[in-house]
């Protein structure tokens, strides 16, 4: 309200300037009440309106006479309200965004304070309770403009804070034009903010808002009560098992989002509701009921949620005591211990790093400092509550990636070419894709990890991933999104999935919720979830409101889902099973009751399946599945299910822990996958297989080999329980007694390891047996197998595509092609030049300063395989071969010239920053042993050979390889920041540019010395290696090693002979088998192995190495292998597979006898000679002994 519409303010004149009250009540009588309404009194402008006027519109209808003495002092009240009345119009008229707030008169914020106390009786309205000025004033601001703004908990001050502080200063003072441009004197905007630390504090601040709010006649004060009873409910809501406590922030968010949806409801203004209800107060109730609120007040999961922690062992061994450390005597070795001495660690730093356990039940867990940041920015505020899809901080796979044909249209404005849909879509042929399993609903994704591990392909889904946890390859995504759902339903009408579990959430639905939990540990602190749905009510109760109103719908969303899914299974022949417990209401919901007689009904016992609970659980399947129809026998124990109190003081229901499917369990719904596909057609299956693209995607470093396994060594593995007498043999013989006589005769044990009995008593041991492939049996497997050599990697795929599109298009339109792209982007980084200069403004202070070769042989024989026919190409895939035509200015050998050439970015790492977040992360500590003292660096870029580092830049430098591939058609690989250009030789210079504008568009720099910055060539040197390609119409790549590398090599084993006999540092001896191993990969044969070994021995002996003549004679002997070994030799790619040979040697009868044999297979014609013999004779006068005979080639 404005001043001239206040009647307080009216009547505060009045007395001021001494208007009898009789008189007072005779203008309030006629409604000339305020300012506002007395100065309209008369038609005329008081200045000169006449006394004659006067005295028959006011004087004598008010006092009874024109001579009153009060006469006079009406007439200059009038003259008062008119040029009150007539400036507050002209400042309406003239307002702006930039004018201060207008300040509500003192007298009317008396008056409805007055007012506001008796409403609100008992309730004191004092001390921290009472509202500044300043917030009624703000609030009021935004009744006159018709415009809700949201005033943050620091901004809701108190009066008594107020009085305090009031005090004028010139400096706060500025000079600023308004909208005329006339320059004025304002006052800057109050600094005064109050502490909002505690819950405490919180809650006065918004019952100051409160009571602010009604000040103003925007929201009552009961209606803003509802806002902090619901906010605070939540706040001290007892987490769940496996969840946090809802944060301060969160409670921030929400309270913001409030504001913003009641905005929402009121952009047209905020006019009195229709039974003459405050602005506000129509809307609050529906508001806090949408589901975006309830978003932000859900609880978190934890990283590692402690129910999810092994037990401890009963019989722990004990720790040793550590000694207490001293500082060392000049930082050297200590021998008494065989290790460094350690340099204390700055306080800042401890409990940040990673731990070590002994404990393998326990999940490994990634530490804080690996994690990648929300943002680079920080006047950011990111709250990350609600749902999102693919978080880059997961570092998980994207999902259906091997299926794209589309390029990248989110930004819009994108030329004709570059078009969703874009590329060629060649035929397949002989497709042999394992069978492709879709887990809804994952968790930790067991069934995908046996799936995967039974031989097919498998990806989760789900809302939330516990990365610690995650057993297989899954994508973070919110199946209650319909751009989410239709992302599903598109993979299976195309035929992409042969099949798809789903384990619906059934935490709504859980018939748990009717078991009372005890009083005593309600009392303590438990939890004690109600119900929210019943047999009559499957859909939730009516009367559900809230969290638990949205739980429920949220649930009812991807119940109804996952039956419509269900639906489409059936329809397009795709296998599915649909997971709850067999008492759900799940299954009595309108979804899920009609599909009960349609389809099969599994019901399984959980603790037939290694569950410690008698869990009944169902599952609901379109195929008959005898491996989930285990009942309990009855012959074991069952554990009770209870609540308990963690050591964190959180609590647990045995019942969150159960979520998780038992490994036997997940083995047993994946076999029964592969089953019924088997039953219903010919499939193709991988071997058994260590799942390393998984390791890899979390960010960890596989173990065991290099790469997946083709062949495993034995045909199956056994597992038998026996007790410890029965002493389990090494391997089966031929008169085995029970219980071996089942396992074929030769098995090998793998293991042996005591187990407990189901009644939990011990003395039993499983042993876990190999069975190998016959002779027969290994000869046909490898016959089947696909070298990994001759199949595109998933990234490959742009590069594949790139290929394609070169050989179609020819010269001229590829040229065409890069240009238009070229230009189009030009033209974006021109118009987005300002953006670009303020973002860089945003930056944080500390960062604005900064700002393999098999990889390449396998693309290049892609490409020269690609080339074959003269008139049509063809290409590899993960489903099979792609062919299609190729252009008429590549039909000539001559053209066919492939070239490449290196390019290398300047000083990589350092061109990437560190968040500013992570910078308690990013301290360098640098012992001097001259004066031993430790001192500390700030790394501002990315420290160089840090892990997160590493995993940090090749998400970058990846990304910059998909730009070069997909929206250039650019034929590029890399490792780490070397990155390698594969071209034709007629248009190689147009390649060479557009990579290099391509790179410095985007704000790369690019090594521009002579020694690294050279032109396309049919030989050149790439990661410390020489490449060369075959002249046009050849087929064979060579790969040698540089002589620089081969002369510090020689230089180094020159070096280690110096010290025959003599200590040399551990590190020179990494260092030389380091550069051994890297070279050995340029030639054939395995000629560093030995050496290798040895070296990698002598360096666990300590710091310092005595060189022995042994080794000295070992690593002089690899060398000289090295030295004389070929050059590696790489055909091109061809759909028929090169022929095989397979050999093995023993030395046997204490050094006296060697034996050997050979097997030579043609996977083309499926023969095989068996014979070593004849293997050996066939290529004995071609081939030379390089290597180990027991490693073959």
């Amino acid at each position: 309200m404005s001043y001239v519409d206040s009647q307080s303010v009216f009547k505060a004149r009045c007395d001021e300037i001494k208007i009898s009250a009789s008189t007072y009540e005779e203008l309030h009588r006629k409604g000339w009440s305020t300012f506002g309404s007395y100065a309209f009194s008369v038609t005329t402008n008081p200045g000169q309106l006449t006394d004659d006027d006067f005295d028959t519109k006011v004087a004598v209808p008010i006092l009874g006479s024109s001579n009153a003495p009060e006469s006079a002092l009406l007439r200059r009240l009038l003259f008062e309200s008119y040029t009150l009345t007539a400036t507050e119009l002209k400042r309406k008229a003239d307002n702006t965004e930039s004018d201060a707030p207008k300040k509500l008169p003192i007298q009317e914020i008396a008056a409805r304070f007055t007012a506001i106390e008796k409403k609100l009786q008992p309730l004191k309205i004092e001390s921290v309770l009472e509202p500044s000025h300043a917030l009624v004033n703000a609030l009021a601001q935004c009744a006159e403009d018709g415009r809700l703004r949201y005033i943050e908990w620091s901004r809701c001050t108190t009066r008594s804070s107020e009085v305090n502080n009031v005090k004028e200063q010139q400096s706060l003072k500025v000079w600023k034009a308004d909208a005329s441009g006339t320059i004025k004197q304002t006052e800057a905007d109050s600094n005064l903010k109050c502490e909002v630390s505690s819950e405490l504090e919180v809650m006065n601040a918004m019952r100051r808002r409160g009571i602010a709010y009604e000040l103003a006649n925007l929201m009552s004060f009961e209606k803003h009560e509802l806002i902090v009873n619901m906010l605070f409910a939540e706040l001290q809501r007892e987490p769940m098992g496996g969840f946090r406590k809802l944060s301060m922030g969160q409670l921030a968010a929400a309270d913001r989002e409030i504001h913003l949806k009641l905005s929402e409801k009121t952009r047209a203004g905020l006019p009195l509701g229709p039974a003459g209800e405050l602005p506000l107060d129509v809307h609050v109730e529906a508001v806090l009921e949408m589901p975006a609120i309830m978003w932000l007040l859900m609880q978190k999961p934890k990283t590692n949620a402690a129910v999810d922690k092994a037990p401890a062992p009963v019989n722990p061994q004990p720790k040793p005591k550590n000694k207490p450390w001293s500082p060392p005597k000049g930082g050297k070795f200590d021998k008494k211990n065989r290790r460094l001495s350690k340099t204390p660690m700055p306080a800042q730093l401890r409990g940040q790093t990673r731990t070590e356990t002994s404990e393998v039940e326990k999940p490994a867990s990634v530490p804080t400092s690996a994690k990648a940041a929300p943002g680079i920015f920080p006047s950011v505020d990111i709250i990350q509550d609600e749902p999102v899809s693919n978080v880059a901080v997961e570092g998980l796979a994207t999902p259906f990636t091997s299926q794209r044909r589309s390029a990248d249209t989110s930004f819009g404005g994108e030329p004709p070419f570059a078009c969703k849909g874009e590329g060629p879509s060649p035929a397949l042929e002989g497709a042999k894709a394992p069978p492709f399993l879709l887990e809804l609903f994952c968790g930790t994704a067991g069934v995908c990890a046996q799936f995967r591990t039974q031989g097919g392909r498998a990806l989760g889904v789900d809302h939330h991933l516990k990365r610690a946890k995650l057993k297989a390859a899954a994508v973070q995504l919110d199946l209650t999104q319909q751009w989410v759902q239709d992302l599903i339903v598109k993979e299976i009408t195309l035929g992409r999935v042969s099949g798809i579990h789903l384990g619906p959430p059934c935490g709504t639905a859980s018939k748990a919720r009717n078991i009372p939990i005890k009083r005593k540990l309600v009392k303590r602190g438990a939890p004690n979830p109600q119900p929210l749905r019943s047999s009559a009510y499957p859909l939730g109760f009516p009367w559900l409101k809230g969290l638990n109103k949205v739980k429920v719908q949220a649930a009812n969303c991807l119940y109804e889902f996952s039956a419509n899914l269900v639906m489409l299974c059936e329809k397009y022949d795709v296998l599915f099973t649909v997971e709850n417990p067999e008492n759900s209401l799940m299954w009595e919901t309108p979804f899920f009751k009609p599909l009960l007689q349609r389809f099969y009904f599994h019901v399984i016992d959980a603790c037939e399946y290694g569950s410690e609970h008698k869990k009944s659980t169902a599952f609901l399947a379109n195929f008959d599945a005898p491996r989930l129809k285990q009942r309990c026998s009855g012959d074991h124990s069952h554990a009770a299910w209870k609540v308990r109190q963690l050591e964190s003081g959180d609590w647990a229901f045995d019942t969150a822990k159960e979520a998780e499917y038992p490994s036997k369990l997940a083995h047993e719904l994946a076999a029964s996958f592969l089953e019924e596909l088997a039953k219903r057609g010919d499939i193709y299956l991988q071997d058994e297989l260590v799942d390393h693209a998984v390791k890899i995607s979390a960010e960890s470093q596989p173990r065991r080999t290099k790469g997946p396994l083709l062949l495993s060594e034995f045909k199956s593995k056994v597992a038998i329980e026996c007790v410890e007498d029965d002493n389990p043999p090494l391997c089966i013989p031929e008169d085995a007694k029970p219980p071996w006589q089942g396992i074929p005769v030769g098995a090998k044990r793998l293991d042996l390891q005591p187990v407990s009995d189901r009644t939990g008593g011990s003395g039993r041991l499983k042993a876990i047996y190999g069975v190998y492939f016959s002779p027969q049996e290994f000869v046909q497997r490898v016959q089947q197998l696909t070298h990994p050599f001759d199949v595109p990697l998933p990234l490959d795929e742009s590069n594949m595509e790139s290929i394609v599109f070169t050989l179609e298009r020819g010269p001229a339109g590829v040229a065409k092609h890069r240009a238009d792209m070229l230009q189009h982007y030009i033209g974006r980084a021109r118009a987005l030049q300002q953006d670009e200069l303020k973002l860089h403004e945003t930056l944080n202070e500390s960062i604005q300063p900064v700002m393999g070769i098999d990889h390449i042989c396998a693309t290049a024989r892609f490409f020269l395989g690609a080339m074959r026919d003269e008139h049509r190409w063809r290409i590899p895939g993960e489903d099979g071969v792609s062919s299609g035509s190729i252009a008429a200015e590549w039909r000539s050998t001559k053209s066919r010239d492939l070239v490449g050439r290196c390019l290398d970015l300047k000083h990589a790492y350092k061109q990437l920053v560190r968040n500013p977040c992570d910078a308690w992360a990013s301290i360098l500590a640098v012992a001097n042993p001259e004066d031993n003292n430790v001192y500390y660096f700030e790394a501002i870029a990315l420290p160089f050979g840090s892990v997160s580092s590493v995993i940090g830049f090749n998400r970058a430098a990846r990304a910059l390889r998909m730009i070069l591939t997909r929206l250039f058609k650019l034929v590029v690989t890399n490792l780490f920041d070397d990155f390698c250009q594969i071209e034709l030789a007629p248009i190689s210079d147009g390649a060479w540019k557009t990579a290099e504008l391509v790179l410095t568009l985007l704000g790369w720099r690019i090594s521009m010395g002579d020694e690294k910055r050279k032109a396309f060539s049919k030989r050149f040197e790439i990661l410390g290696a020489i490449v060369t390609f075959p002249p046009p119409g050849g087929e064979t790549i060579e790969v040698t090693n540089k002589e620089s590398r081969l002369l510090q090599l020689k230089q180094q084993v020159n070096q280690l002979k110096g010290f025959l006999k003599a200590t040399a540092p551990r590190a020179m001896l990494e260092s030389l088998k380091g550069r051994l191993l890297y070279a050995a990969g340029h030639t054939y044969g395995r000629t560093t192995q030995l050496a290798c070994q040895l070296l990698h021995k002598f360096g666990g002996q300590g710091p310092s190495v005595t060189v022995t003549p042994e080794l000295v004679h070992v690593v002089s002997e690899a060398l000289s292998l090295l030295m004389e070994a070929k050059p590696r030799l790489v055909q091109s790619w061809s759909e028929v597979p090169p022929i095989l040979l397979f050999t093995d040697g023993a030395v046997e009868d204490s050094l006296k006898s060697v034996t050997h044999g050979a097997v030579l297979v043609d996977p083309w014609k499926q023969q095989s000679v068996p014979d070593y013999s004849i293997a050996l004779k066939a290529l004995e006068d071609s081939w030379k002994l390089v290597g180990l005979i027991e490693k073959g080639r």
